[in-house]
C-alpha cells in the first residue's frame, strides 16, 4: 500500500520531485513529491512510500543512504474507493 508521508532526511541538498527511494536492499520503496532543504543539514520531504519504509531508519536517495525521521501528516488522506 503507498501512502503519502512526510519526513526529515539527514542530508544536505534536497532531492528532486520524482526521485525514486529505495531501502537498503535495493527495493524500490517510493519516491519523492516535494522536498525543502531546512536548517540544521536536514531535508523535509514530502513523499509517496510502501507502507514497507516505515520500517526503515535509513533509505537510500540518489544513491546515497540517510537517516530518516517520520512525521505524522498535516492533514487526514481519505479512500474515496
Amino acid at each position: 500500500c503507498a501512502l503519502p508521508i512526510c519526513l526529515s532526511l539527514s542530508c544536505l541538498s534536497a532531492p528532486s520531485p520524482n526521485t525514486t527511494i529505495f531501502d537498503s536492499q535495493g527495493k524500490q520503496l517510493g519516491s519523492i513529491v516535494n522536498a525543502v532543504s531546512s536548517d540544521n543539514d536536514s531535508v523535509e520531504v514530502l513523499a509517496v512510500l510502501s507502507d514497507k519504509a516505515l520500517n526503515c531508519d535509513h533509505l537510500v536517495i540518489d544513491n546515497q543512504s540517510v537517516a530518516v525521521s517520520y512525521h505524522s501528516m498535516p492533514y487526514q488522506s481519505t479512500d474515496n474507493a
